[in-house]
């Protein structure tokens, strides 16, 4: 399956489209193919060109905080909540809402989703000092941004 996203390289840049190939597992949400690309050792796209992580937000993954919010095939969805059968699925298409940059699927540092991230990180004690120290590196970035 080839996961096609949008990007931009920073919020001055124009957006472009970025194309992964994915090898099927199933059924699967969104999120967790996100979470599969981005735990690779060096993330290639479909040229072999070795490209940053796919930045992306997520709080609950249960549907609840709208963290993941981000159009998924055209129509906006939370990418925690959106199953794809990678079997039968030969493009999936990510971007950020409307209202955002592409600079990552969901861009949102400084908006209320931080908060939310920050509200649902005990649900997850294995991963929540991660989460924290990548939080905290991200609204520093968004700060020293303009």
């Amino acid at each position: 399956m080839k996961v096609r996203i949008k990007r931009q390289d920073d919020r001055r840049s124009a957006p472009y489209w970025q194309v992964f190939h994915f090898r099927g597992e199933g059924r699967i949400t969104v999120a967790a193919i996100l979470e599969k690309l981005n735990e690779r050792d060096q993330l290639e796209d479909i040229k072999g060109k070795q490209c940053r992580k796919i930045r992306w937000e997520c709080g609950c993954m249960q549907k609840m905080c709208g963290g993941c919010a981000m159009v998924i095939n055209g129509h906006p969805a939370l990418a925690c909540g959106v199953f794809i059968n990678t079997d039968d699925t030969e493009i999936l298409r990510l971007e950020p809402l409307t209202k955002f940059p592409a600079v990552e699927i969901a861009d949102r540092m400084g908006h209320e989703s931080v908060d939310m991230t920050y509200h649902y990180a005990h649900m997850f004690p294995s991963r929540q000092d991660e989460m924290v120290d990548k939080l905290e590196n991200e609204r520093g970035e968004f700060e020293n941004v303009g």
